[in-house]
Order: C-alpha cells, then sequence, then structure tokens
C-alpha cells in the first residue's frame, strides 16, 4: 500500500509538473497571440497610412514640374543657352522665371512677392499645377537638415532657412549682409570640422 501510495504521489507530481509547464507555455503561446494580434491591427492601419502617403505623393508628382521651374529660379542666376529650337510654352515660361532669377539678394518681401506675383502667377496662367503655399524647405532640403542647421545657429524662420539653401545650394557664392553676424556663425560651426 505504501509502495502504490509513493507510485500514485509521483504520479500526482509529474502531472503537477507537466500541468505547470503547460500553464507556462499557455501563457507564453497567449503574450505571442497578443503580440501577434498588435501587429497585424498595427500593419493594417500602416497599410492606411502607406494609401494616404502614396494619394500625397501621386498629387506631388502632378506638381512636381512647376515646383521645380520654381525652386531652380531660387537657386539659379540666369539661364545661360537658350536653343531656339525649344521654343515652346514651357520654354518660354522657363525662360521668363530664369531670367528674374536668383533671389538671395533681395528683401524678405520682394523675395516673396517675386515668387509669388510673378513665378507661381506665370506657371497657373500656362496650367502648370504647382504646390500652394510653394515651401522650398519642403523641396530643396529636409527637416533633418533643417534641424542640423538650427543646432549650429540659424534661426529656424522661413527667411532663415531660405537663406541657409541659397548659401549651400546656389550656383552663385552667397553675398551675407551680416550685421549681428549670425550667418557667420552658423558657417563656422557647419563648417567646424571640414
Amino acid at each position: 500500500l505504501q509502495r502504490m501510495l509513493t507510485e500514485l504521489n509521483k504520479t500526482y507530481e509529474d502531472a503537477m509538473e507537466k500541468k505547470r509547464i503547460i500553464e507556462e507555455e499557455t501563457a507564453i503561446m497567449e503574450r505571442r497571440k497578443v503580440a501577434a494580434d498588435k501587429l497585424i491591427s498595427g500593419s493594417s492601419s500602416e497599410k492606411l497610412r502607406w494609401a494616404g502617403d502614396l494619394e500625397e505623393l501621386k498629387r506631388r508628382l502632378c506638381r512636381l514640374l512647376g515646383d521645380t521651374l520654381i525652386s531652380a529660379s531660387f537657386l539659379v542666376s540666369i539661364l545661360i543657352q537658350i536653343n531656339s529650337v525649344y521654343y515652346t510654352m514651357l520654354h518660354n515660361i522657363i525662360l521668363k522665371i530664369f531670367l528674374k532669377a536668383y533671389v538671395g539678394v533681395f528683401t524678405w518681401e520682394f523675395r516673396r512677392e517675386l515668387i509669388v506675383e510673378l513665378w507661381e502667377k506665370d506657371l497657373l496662367e500656362t496650367k502648370i499645377p504647382i504646390s500652394q503655399p510653394l515651401r522650398f524647405d519642403e523641396l530643396l532640403t529636409s527637416d533633418v537638415e533643417i534641424s542640423k542647421w538650427t543646432s549650429k545657429g540659424l534661426l529656424p524662420d522661413e527667411l532663415s532657412v531660405q537663406n541657409g539653401i541659397l548659401t549651400l545650394q546656389s550656383s552663385l557664392f552667397p553675398y551675407c549682409i551680416d550685421p549681428q553676424q549670425q550667418a557667420l556663425k552658423w558657417i563656422k560651426k557647419r563648417e567646424e570640422f571640414k
């Protein structure tokens, strides 16, 4: 009887150990299931976000030509060579914009007037779609780059960011009127390790 009781106790302990192991595995599987559910629901929301991003990219693609023309005008000084074979409506617009180009030397007010009243108006009149309002910081640089600039001392306002773009990307060397030496400090910090 004692031997039988010992065997039954051992069987009971083995069964309890198996039960404990199964309960632990069940808990692990339950956590995995919860994580998988979160992943699946997260990926479905990502799919919606990606679909929205795709639609926005399609809209931006439609405006890319006009945005690029104005951005190029913002950066360059003049269209040097003109091939007379290509005098199409688009070429006339490009010429018109480039002949008015390089805004770096102008005040903020005159720069805005030039961009909005002349360039954007010319493109809209010829049915070339553009982003409105047109933001050069979105077209010619990134938020990460602007953050780097501001960490080096550039002010985060639109004029300063435009001046930063012109300083770094223009085909002309910038002439900085800088009575407070903010641009000088920014350029020195930016070029410190180069």
